[in-house]
């Protein structure tokens, strides 16, 4: 699996706006990030049907979760889910 920086500041895909939560202002950050995957495989017939079972896999799931500090404040963690969808 390719290496994911976890400071925000550092993605460059992601959409930033303010937001109110709670009577608070904040900012609402949506990152997105890809993910790669590799496996070598000893034939090109066992690779093209182990991708053939990988990608019909629609059970998988990746949680996140997201802590902030500010303002000498910590907030409380937020965990979210997400199903994975593969792509050939």
């Amino acid at each position: 699996m390719n290496w994911v920086d976890d400071n925000l500041n550092n993605i460059t895909q992601k959409t930033i706006k303010d937001t109110v939560i709670n009577k608070v202002n904040m900012v609402e950050i949506n990152v997105r990030r890809q993910f790669t995957f590799f496996r070598v495989y000893a034939s090109n017939a066992i690779a093209i049907n182990e991708q053939a079972i990988f990608i019909n896999r629609t059970d998988d799931v990746i949680t996140f979760t997201s802590y902030c500090y500010y303002n000498q404040k910590n907030y409380q963690a937020v965990s979210n889910s997400a199903k994975v969808a593969y792509v050939k």
